[in-house]
C-alpha cells in the first residue's frame, strides 16, 4: 500500500498548480503592453539587451540592420520582464527572439531579417510602410556628361 500512496503524491505532484488570479492579470497586462507597443510604433523590436547593449547576437544582429537602413524603431528588453518575454511569444505564434514588427505587423526574427535584408525585401518593406525614404537620386554619368556637354556649348557660343 505504501507504493500506491508514494505513487499518488508524485502524480499529485506532477499536476501543475492552476493559474493564480495574480498570473493571468499579469498575463493580459503583458498582452496589453505588447499590443500598445507594436501598435504603437512603427517599427518595434523585441530583444534581448537594448539597441546600444544587445545582450545576444541574434539581437545584435537585427539592430545593426534596422540601424544600416536607417530605420527609426523602438524597443524594450525582454530580460527586464519574464511575462512580456513569454507573451510575445504567444502573440506572434513565433518561439524565438528577437522579434521584429512593422506597422502592427510581425516580420520575423533575426534569420528571416537578415534573408529579407540580404535579398532587399526588408528595405522595400520598410520604404513601403513609410518608414523609409528612398535615397535621394543622384545623377548619373550620361547625366553628367549632357550638363558637361551643354556648359561647353554654352560657353563656345558667347
Amino acid at each position: 500500500m505504501w507504493f500506491v500512496s508514494l505513487w499518488l503524491t508524485q502524480a499529485k505532484a506532477k499536476v501543475p498548480p492552476s493559474p493564480s488570479p495574480s498570473s493571468s492579470s499579469s498575463s493580459s497586462a503583458a498582452s496589453d503592453v505588447i499590443a500598445s507597443d507594436v501598435n504603437g510604433h512603427d517599427v518595434f523590436l523585441y530583444m534581448k539587451g537594448n539597441p546600444a547593449s544587445p545582450k545576444c547576437g541574434f539581437s545584435a544582429n537585427v539592430v545593426r540592420i534596422l540601424q544600416h537602413l536607417h530605420a527609426p524603431f523602438s524597443s524594450r528588453d525582454v530580460l527586464e520582464d519574464q511575462a512580456v518575454r513569454e507573451a510575445v511569444k504567444a502573440y506572434s505564434d513565433w518561439p524565438t527572439l528577437p522579434q521584429l514588427y512593422v506597422k502592427g505587423e510581425f516580420i520575423g526574427g533575426s534569420d528571416i531579417i537578415t534573408q529579407m535584408f540580404k535579398t532587399g525585401e526588408l528595405e522595400k518593406t520598410l520604404r513601403t510602410a513609410g518608414v523609409i525614404q528612398p535615397p535621394p537620386s543622384t545623377p548619373t554619368t550620361s547625366d553628367n556628361n549632357d550638363n558637361t556637354a551643354s556648359q561647353q556649348g554654352q560657353g563656345a557660343a558667347q
